[in-house]
């Protein structure tokens, strides 16, 4: 019989914890974004087709990281997701936190759930919308960034755009 501490037994078993985890993250996401994408598709108004927008790179200055952008034109409903981890070794609680650019109006974002509740090792993927008002300067990126106050994980950067109409 194998030795439950060997560290090529724990290192496999974590593996596939790992991927087990991705795999029901990335089923969770899709279903999330067909949902986000059925709704979208159905309200009055909602975009029908791609807007590609073409910069100069001369003038784009320094790359920002990745980021989950929620784009719509005023009055439609942005929708994103995004997941949680809670890494440590007993339960957390915490409410999603965004930090603005600190130059842009005030942005309505729901989160859902909120406030977050989480076991050790437990994760969630958190639904993020906004209705996009019609202050929202279209010719602009409005840079934010969500964290969650309580729990040890990487900040989430967000880019809200109102897509011009």
């Amino acid at each position: 019989m194998a030795d439950p501490n060997d560290p090529w037994r724990r290192l496999l078993e974590a593996n596939t914890r790992y991927l087990d985890a991705w795999g029901q993250l990335t089923v969770r996401w899709l279903t999330e974004l067909t949902q986000s994408a059925r709704v979208t598709s159905d309200a009055p108004g909602a975009p029908r087709e791609a807007t590609v927008r073409h910069s100069d790179p001369a003038q784009a200055g320094p790359p920002r990281p990745m980021a989950l952008v929620l784009e719509g034109r005023a009055g439609t409903t942005a929708r994103g997701a995004f997941l949680v981890e809670n890494h440590f070794p007993h339960p957390v609680e915490g409410a999603v936190e965004v930090v603005t650019d600190g130059d842009g109006p005030a942005l309505p974002l729901v989160f859902e759930p909120s406030p977050l509740s989480l076991p050790p090792g437990g994760q969630t993927v958190v639904r993020v919308g906004i209705l996009v008002p019609e202050e929202l300067d279209p010719d602009r990126d409005h840079h934010v960034t969500f964290r969650v106050v309580g729990v040890d994980g990487p900040e989430i950067p967000a880019v809200v755009r109102r897509l011009p109409t």
